[in-house]
């Protein structure tokens, strides 16, 4: 698991022993299409890493769709207030993995420095999300 969270842009970063305590909390998920992973509005509980199939966000002026490799939910790891700003439905059967926020804040509370690394890359989407949108 930690060779395929090298690979993300969030986890990229960090040193091999960080990418190993990420990825003790990853869970395994598979969805059918149709199965909504966020809703607009509500407040996110982690993060989801899709490993095959694909993920429709419904955003509000366009729909985008994720694949392997990409993720969503990732500001929700990191505030308990982050709300979801878009509407994210599996456009086919997809498998996955998910970190739950109250995990990674235990693990982020163990080892603070791995935030350092990941601060930088949710700083570039967040500025790519305010001038996309």
């Amino acid at each position: 698991m930690a060779d395929r969270l090298c690979t993300v842009s969030l986890f990229a970063d960090l040193d091999r022993d960080h990418l190993t305590a990420v990825a003790a909390l990853v869970d395994e998920f598979e969805a059918e299409p149709g199965h909504p992973l966020t809703l607009t509005g509500l407040v996110g509980a982690g993060l989801f890493l899709i490993e095959e199939g694909e993920v429709t966000l419904c955003l509000p002026d366009r729909e985008v769709v994720l694949g392997p490799g990409e993720l969503l939910g990732e500001l929700s790891l990191l505030d308990d207030r982050s709300v979801h700003t878009s509407r994210a439905v599996t456009k086919t059967a997809v498998r996955g993995y998910c970190i739950s926020r109250d995990a990674f804040e235990k693990l982020l509370h163990d080892e603070p420095k791995i935030a350092i690394p990941m601060l930088k890359v949710l700083a570039k989407r967040l500025v790519d999300n305010i001038t996309h949108h």
